[in-house]
């Protein structure tokens, strides 16, 4: 009865020792054996696995593609020069209403009566920002000249202390002191004063941000 078995043992297993999914059986007097029971009492549990074995070699490289068509670059040559040509247009299109200072940045003047929030947008929307280093640099009376600001005209710069009274800052980012202010400004009124604008005299004031002033905007030369 042995020697069946342990044939039934050999018949049912591959050669890593793991048993084959083919089912078989066995007629014995009183019981049938099959490999099910037969793995149930007689084969013990599954060992740990192993570790992992080595990398196989590399297979073997494949067959070179086809060569593709020859590329004749002049065409994207006179595609670039043509859009070069259209960008310069548009470059002159765009600039047409805006005048160029000496520090090489572009200005144009708004006169619309808007709150100093609406004069920030009115910037962004032409990818310029409110009057900022032209305001205080040895070009600001250039600048007044150029855009045609007149005696007596309200205009918004890009000057605040929205985040922290007291402290100014300009909408390029920088904390320069502003060296224009007028006398006894800025001053905070009523504690509600927090945006700059030109005064009647090209000198600074500030005042509640939610007045109607013209804008002055300040763009980046285009290299």
């Amino acid at each position: 009865m042995l020697s069946v078995l342990f044939a039934m043992a050999i018949a049912i297993s591959n050669t890593e020792g793991q048993l084959i999914a083919d089912s078989c059986s066995i007629s014995c007097p009183g019981q049938e054996i099959t490999s099910t029971n037969l793995h149930q009492k007689y084969i013990g549990p599954p060992g740990k696995r192993g570790a992992i074995g080595p990398t196989g070699p590399s297979g073997r490289t494949g067959p070179k593609g086809e060569r593709g068509d020859s590329c004749d670059c002049r065409s994207f040559e006179d595609k670039i020069t043509r859009l070069n040509f259209t960008v310069e247009r548009l470059k002159s299109v765009v600039l047409a209403e805006w005048s160029e200072a000496s520090n090489h940045r572009w200005y144009r003047l708004f006169r619309t009566k808007v709150n100093f929030q609406k004069a920030r947008e009115t910037c962004k929307r032409h990818g310029a920002r409110l009057a900022s280093a032209g305001m205080r640099g040895p070009d600001m009376r250039e600048i007044i000249s150029l855009v045609g600001i007149r005696r007596g005209d309200l205009v918004w710069i890009g000057l605040s202390d929205l985040d922290e009274e007291g402290s100014w800052v300009w909408d390029d980012g920088s904390t320069a002191p502003a060296t224009n202010w007028g006398r006894y400004q800025p001053d905070n009124y009523e504690n509600n004063e927090d945006c700059g604008h030109l005064w009647k005299d090209y000198t600074f004031n500030d005042c509640p941000c939610d007045l109607g002033r013209n804008v002055l905007c300040e763009m980046d030369r285009w290299d």
